[in-house]
């Protein structure tokens, strides 16, 4: 009985009347949700590795388009902290970065991240190509049922 409300919260119905197509919409929900917990069980396992001490921490995930996936725990002590509240209001400061859009804000950050994640030591997801597999299995079945 508690399987089946794990399940009614993740499909957002009930099994007993679910049609063909919620069987993937399901299965695409539990892969996100499953990727959710691994997220966050590799924050707290660097956090509780890192120590005790003052800090922030970041799980950072970049998915490229061909699928693959660079995970990497970024966290800054609190004298490092300050330098990174400083290169922030630096950065908002200038006056290409406010006249940018947000979207290319975002793309340049991404990059900048990928760039420095791909030169450090950096965890692939071994969740992404199950996830990828998931997807492209519900895009095939959608396409060749409807």
């Amino acid at each position: 009985q508690w399987l089946e409300g794990v399940i009614m919260v993740i499909a957002d119905k009930p099994a007993e009347v679910w049609r063909d197509e919620d069987r993937y919409l399901f299965e695409a929900n539990l892969a996100v949700l499953a990727q959710k917990f691994l997220n966050l069980h590799h924050l707290i396992a660097k956090v509780q590795a890192a120590g005790n001490g003052k800090f922030a921490a970041r799980l950072i995930s970049i998915t490229n388009a061909d699928g693959s996936e660079t995970r990497e725990v970024i966290w800054a002590d609190a004298a490092e902290l300050k330098h990174v509240e400083r290169l922030k209001i630096e950065l908002e400061a200038l006056a290409i970065w406010q006249e940018l859009p947000l979207r290319i804000k975002q793309a340049a950050l991404a990059e900048l991240l990928q760039t420095s994640m791909t030169t450090s030591q950096s965890i692939q997801n071994p969740v992404a190509s199950d996830t990828k597999r998931i997807s492209t299995s519900i895009s095939h079945k959608r396409s060749t049922n409807g």
